[in-house]
């Protein structure tokens, strides 16, 4: 979702404007910790009048205080039922709270009044997408564009629309514009990008980006810069370095922090399908497994017992991911795979939500055991079946061509792409998809059907 510009000049002057003015500047300078303090300052002051009152709304939404965001701009709203920035921010809030729906009523109406504000249009063509309307979406985003060709949201959310509906020639072009957003920061490398073309004699340092599961799903394309007579150098995080070590065409992992040996051109990892020219699904390397558990690392697992298969469950994802809420879901939804017949279940949760398992007695928890990539691989060799949300153990499980079932939600992140219960990126997957936004029973209940038949 787009944030709202800078509205300070439009700001009448007293000690909350001072308060909310500041929290602003520390947002800007990413101390979260000082923004918040002059809100709570600026929210003990007497009310400000309605445009304030909006600003510090959009600062608190920036801090992930939804509740106190949202009543400030249902304030403003029933003193100007017409301001549009807080029919803005109120869209916002909606979609975060997985109701696209209701968001895009708020959106329209903030465009009645503006139709030509790119950002507003923007951020509607992203309420749609959360509903399946990608014509809608992409329509909303060209519109953006046209009004504003450099906006970099509308360009980044049209990358993502377009690659969910497969076209992956002008998806991964857009897809270029994270750059120009503020949650991505390029490498200042001396060295030049390489963006395709002959790669003979080079040596190129390919560099994780994002999340752990970008670096699984793109580092298939080592091979393909290998096998064009390049040297591949990768720079990962340490928890990835061991499965790394074995990809095909790699030959140095080194881990972020370590110095870097000489490279004559660099390529962020998330980059490595444009510079390619994958632009069809039929363009997509699909090695069967191309990672590997780490030699040496050694897990345990309880003795099978008699025919029992050994399923390993994940149900949530990376806290921080700004669709969390989506995309994970309550471990108790998952309580009727515990009562499948001859069904033996791991957890392979880690992080603050391994904490969950609690609420679902009766699985065996490997978190302590999971200390990074190359322990969870060779967990992996050793299980059946993955039950997984779309986490980074679906990509590893993927990775290595071990049958894996992936939860997604109604609004899928772009690489699963839509309508279908197979995965272009990994054939061993299986995609189960939500009927309905935020119908995990559903997805449950069609999981267990399936592991019952089978």
């Amino acid at each position: 979702m787009v944030p709202p510009a800078d509205p300070a000049p439009g700001l009448a002057p007293g000690l909350a404007y001072s308060h909310i003015k500041r929290a602003q500047d520390l947002l800007r300078a990413r101390d979260a910790v000082g923004a918040r303090r002059e809100a709570e300052l600026a929210l003990q002051l007497p009310p400000a009048d309605f445009v304030a009152r909006n600003v510090l709304g959009s600062v608190l939404y920036e801090l992930g205080d939804l509740h106190r965001a949202r009543a400030l701009f249902q304030d403003v709203l029933a003193e100007s039922p017409r301001y549009g920035d807080a029919l803005n921010n109120l869209g916002n809030i909606l979609v975060r709270d997985g109701k696209p729906r209701a968001a895009v009523e708020f959106y329209e109406r903030a465009l009645a009044g503006a139709p030509d504000n790119p950002d507003w249009c923007a951020n509607l063509g992203g309420a749609r997408q959360a509903l399946g309307d990608l014509p809608g979406a992409l329509e909303c985003f060209d519109h953006a564009l046209a009004l504003a060709p450099g906006h970099a949201d509308a360009r980044w959310n049209r990358a993502l629309a377009r690659l969910l509906s497969g076209d992956l020639a002008q998806g991964f072009a857009d897809y270029e514009a994270r750059w120009s957003l503020p949650e991505f920061i390029a490498r200042p490398f001396t060295q030049p990008q390489w963006t395709g073309g002959d790669a003979t004699g080079q040596t190129i340092l390919i560099h994780s980006e994002q999340g752990y599961g970008d670096t699984i799903q793109m580092v298939r394309f080592a091979a393909s810069l290998a096998a064009h007579g390049a040297r591949v150098l990768l720079e990962t995080h340490a928890a990835l370095a061991p499965v790394m070590r074995r990809v095909s065409g790699i030959a140095q992992v080194i881990v972020h922090g370590d110095p870097l040996p000489a490279f004559d051109a660099h390529i962020p990892v998330m980059s490595l399908p444009h510079a390619c020219g994958v632009a069809s699904l039929a363009q997509i390397p699909v090695p069967r497994a191309y990672i590997h558990a780490a030699e040496g690392a050694t897990v345990t697992l309880p003795p099978r017992r008699g025919k029992e298969r050994r399923i390993g469950l994940v149900w949530a994802g990376r806290p921080t991911h700004k669709n969390d809420r989506n995309r994970s879901l309550d471990v108790t939804l998952l309580a009727p795979v515990a009562s499948v017949p001859d069904v033996s279940l791991v957890s392979l949760q880690i992080g603050a939500r391994a904490g969950d398992l609690a609420a679902l007695p009766g699985i065996v928890d490997l978190a302590p055991q999971l200390t990074d990539f190359g322990a969870t691989a060779r967990i992996l060799e050793q299980l059946d079946l993955v039950v997984t949300v779309d986490t980074a153990v679906a990509h590893l499980a993927g990775a290595m061509g071990k049958d894996c079932w992936v939860m997604l939600p109604f609004a899928p992140d772009w690489r699963w792409l839509l309508g279908r219960d197979s995965s272009v990126w990994y054939p061993s997957l299986r995609l189960y998809r939500q009927p309905r936004i935020g119908d995990w029973t559903s997805v449950v209940a069609r999981i267990v059907a399936d592991l019952i038949s089978r």
